[in-house]
């Protein structure tokens, strides 16, 4: 039998549709030190625009890496920063920001596509929702996973995923960064801390494009969840990372197996049982061993939380220079494009 496969895995999301040209608008735009910071805005499906940050690095001759920075869920809700985060606006968790980053990517932010404004499509739920008294649980606002949870059934009883449309999403985040003149299509790669570090991984094994990855607290075993001792869990906030069959077909550590020989990084704070790691990574380990490339996959962990420490954050730069960076002389030079953007399911950034 064919063991788990990113054409496999698509098909249990419901597919993708076709991804066309970007049809970037530039909306506004922002002079920084060392590099621009436009809001623009592009097509995802007939009717659906998302708006995003692309922040771009002043002068200097050639092509530079890109990279898409996938920001986190957050535990402000209702997601309160969203795409601002990543691109240094708000929020602690960016994985990139103005002033914290190393000398190869100083003068760049790449990007992500997460959380969009309510679009033609979905607007009536959302204010079906908005209507409803305001839930809370563990003091976080949860009247956002709500709505995402009616859009989710929405997209079942379609034949599609919340899970797939994300990644769909990020897919045309990468058209748009892979058209902008200043980009090296081929060194592109992707970041993101918590939910944004999951959509790392997996857009990464959907999508080939993506040639280095950086997670940090972003993979878990499904199983954990939703196997024989998973709690009950509906259909919003990490509920929509399944689809029908998911644990039939596998579970993330062949995702994580599946990113070999690419080069992938992951940094986790959150504290683990033992043997959880081993278990999770397993197969990667012994996958990018056998592509003679053992060195390309490293997963650290560290006492900290669920956080992406400053340090860490260090570590993760440096293995962008390491494999994005082909002139190790040049890295002082260099700067990296980025996006960073809406675009997950009915989820709201600033």
């Amino acid at each position: 039998m064919q063991g788990p496969t990113p054409e496999s895995f698509i098909a249990l999301l419901g597919g993708f549709p076709e991804v066309g040209a970007a049809e970037t608008v530039v909306l506004d735009s922002v002079e920084e030190a060392g590099y621009t910071r436009r809001l623009i805005e592009y097509t995802t499906a007939p009717g659906e625009r998302v708006k995003a940050f692309l922040l771009a690095p002043k002068g200097g001759p050639g092509r530079r890496p890109g990279i898409l920075a996938i920001h986190q869920d957050g535990g402000r809700r209702p997601y309160e920063f969203g795409k601002s985060e990543p691109a240094g606006l708000g929020g602690r968790e960016a994985a990139l920001r103005p002033g914290t980053l190393p000398a190869g990517l100083r003068r760049t932010l790449p990007g992500s596509v997460r959380f969009r404004e309510p679009q033609p499509g979905t607007l009536a739920v959302r204010r079906a929702v908005q209507g409803l008294p305001h839930l809370h649980g563990r003091g976080l606002e949860l009247t956002e996973d709500l709505y995402k949870g009616c859009v989710a059934n929405r997209l079942l009883f379609d034949g599609r995923t919340p899970l797939g449309v994300e990644l769909h999403e990020l897919r045309c985040a990468l058209n748009c960064l892979a058209a902008q003149p200043g980009v090296d299509q081929r060194r592109i790669g992707a970041i993101g801390h918590s939910a944004g570090g999951g959509l790392t991984a997996l857009l990464m094994y959907v999508d080939p494009r993506v040639r280095v990855g950086v997670a940090s607290c972003g993979t878990w075993l499904s199983r954990w969840n939703w196997g024989p001792h998973g709690a009950l869990r509906p259909i919003n906030g990490f509920a929509g990372a399944v689809a029908p069959g998911l644990g039939r077909w596998g579970d993330q550590d062949d995702i994580l197996a599946g990113l070999a020989p690419r080069p992938y990084l992951e940094t986790r704070g959150d504290p683990a049982p033992p043997g959880q790691v081993a278990e999770l990574i397993g197969k990667a380990g012994e996958r990018y061993a056998a592509s003679g490339v053992p060195e390309h996959f490293a997963y650290l962990t560290y006492d900290a939380g669920h956080t992406f420490r400053r340090d860490m954050r260090e570590r993760s730069y440096a293995w962008f220079d390491q494999f994005l960076v082909e002139d190790v002389t040049m890295r002082p030079a260099r700067a990296l494009y980025r996006v960073s953007c809406d675009a997950a399911i009915g989820r709201s950034g600033r």
